[in-house]
């Protein structure tokens, strides 16, 4: 209850200070308010694209990050492939000089994955995560360095068992924490796009919303001014009309200082002056008559005297 009487006394307030202004000063106003709404929305526009910006490239780092955790995986599983091809072979020489320059270029490519995901890691677990490949990378190396050497020294039977006991469960711990890495970037990749996409949602409801509400106000704003310029101009031309008709005793009320108050006040005191003014024919036409009937008798007097 109290509210209501609250905003229905700011409403008659504000009505008050509109009919104070000049109808100048109110176009202006609900111009300068019209602009302000469109800088608002512009402003909120900027702002929601230079944040839809920022997760956009956080998501192109992300994938990066993905795709070269990725190939770091692939070029994994391709070299323990060859190698492996390698061992069950017997350590075959013409597979070795067939297989080892591209398992070379494959270890080089590889390595620069491992050094690019260091350099653009960001986060703690994410650098922990790294630390622990390289360090089960350099277990499965040098596991893979000893077979080899058993290979080189003839040992072929003993190189194939402790590749089978000690260098495959080392490239599954290897791989398991590559893919747990992998799975990890993938999983931050998803949250960035649904990032993205809610960043877009928000700005998308948050535009139509201040929009909505900006045409809302405008209308209001415009619908307050508009009558309050035509309702009393209205009632000026209908007092003009029944002036033009003759009715000098009706009188506007004005309670208005804008230009339309000025012109309500000048048609009253029109109307004051054409009442006095008419006053003073009607006193000067009934002087005129009473001297017309004193002549008139006067001349009737006269008339008789002659005749006599």
């Amino acid at each position: 209850m109290a509210s209501g009487a609250r905003c229905s006394s700011l409403t008659r307030n504000a009505t008050m200070k509109i009919q104070r202004m000049k109808i100048g000063t109110r176009l202006s106003l609900s111009f300068a308010i019209v602009l302000a709404m469109l800088l608002a929305v512009g402003v909120l526009t900027s702002w929601k694209l230079q944040e839809i910006d920022r997760l956009k490239t956080d998501l192109a780092a992300r994938a990066e990050m993905t795709q070269l955790a990725m190939r770091w995986m692939e070029d994994n599983n391709v070299n323990f492939a060859r190698r492996m091809s390698i061992i069950q072979s017997g350590g075959l020489q013409s597979l070795r000089d067939y297989l080892e320059p591209r398992i070379e270029e494959t270890s080089k490519r590889l390595d620069e994955a491992r050094q690019a995901l260091k350099e653009r890691s960001r986060s703690e677990e994410g650098r922990r995560m790294l630390a622990g490949i390289e360090q089960a990378q350099q277990e499965y190396l040098a596991i893979q360095a000893k077979v080899d050497a058993m290979f080189r020294e003839g040992d072929v039977m003993g190189g194939m068992a402790k590749a089978d006991k000690e260098l495959v469960p080392a490239v599954a711990a290897y791989t398991k924490a590559l893919q747990e890495y992998v799975d990890r970037q993938q999983h931050l990749n998803r949250q960035a796009f649904d990032a993205v996409s809610e960043a877009v949602n928000e700005a998308k409801w948050g535009l139509i919303g201040f929009t909505a509400v900006a045409i809302a106000l405008g209308a209001l704003f415009a619908w307050r001014i508009t009558r309050s310029i035509v309702v009393p101009m209205g009632a000026a031309v209908h007092h003009a009309s029944v002036i033009a008709e003759g009715d000098l005793t009706t009188t506007i009320e004005v309670n208005r200082h804008d230009e339309i108050g000025e012109l309500q006040r000048s048609m009253n005191t029109m109307q004051e002056r054409l009442r006095e003014l008419v006053a003073r024919i009607r006193q000067s036409t009934d002087s005129i008559t009473t001297a017309s009937g004193e002549i008139a008798a006067g001349s009737q007097d006269l008339s008789s005297r002659t005749e006599q």
